[in-house]
């Protein structure tokens, strides 16, 4: 360093926490369990359905992300998914059996390519949860790597 002002410059050397610092770009930080606890019963308590709370179980089981809301209108798109990932800009849609109907498909997919086009990325998990370990990792940039 060649900071005339600092007095201790002779005894620093940057190249010494050169590990220290490409250690940290790697880092996970976890929430401790009590706060994510208090974070899953309220996601829990807002769930409209046992397959919704099923599919946060999920997560928790395979250290994957949660959500940041449940049940959260998004404005101007007259939509409210079954959760969103603020920091992400993604919604996900539990699907039971339900949205098999056809005019229940077809206003999913109005609604899901509407905020598809208004800049967020739309995961729906149906009622087979064979498929939600395989659409997890697909979007690993939301939910985490586990």
């Amino acid at each position: 360093m060649t900071y005339s002002n600092q007095t201790w410059h002779e005894q620093l050397d940057r190249f010494q926490v050169r590990d220290a610092l490409l250690a940290l770009t790697t880092s996970r930080v976890k929430l401790p369990q009590e706060a994510q606890g208090g974070h899953l019963d309220t996601l829990r308590a807002a769930c409209g359905s046992s397959l919704e709370r099923e599919w946060l179980d999920f997560l928790v089981e395979s250290g994957l992300r949660l959500p940041s809301h449940a049940q959260q209108l998004v404005p101007d798109h007259f939509a409210r998914p079954d959760f969103t990932y603020a920091e992400q800009t993604a919604v996900v849609f539990i699907d039971g059996p339900v949205h098999a109907q056809a005019h229940v498909r077809e206003r999913d997919a109005r609604i899901r390519d509407d905020l598809d086009l208004a800049g967020y990325t739309v995961v729906t998990f149906t009622h087979d949860t064979a498929t939600w370990p395989e659409l997890a990792r697909r979007y690993a940039f939301i939910f985490g790597e586990g």
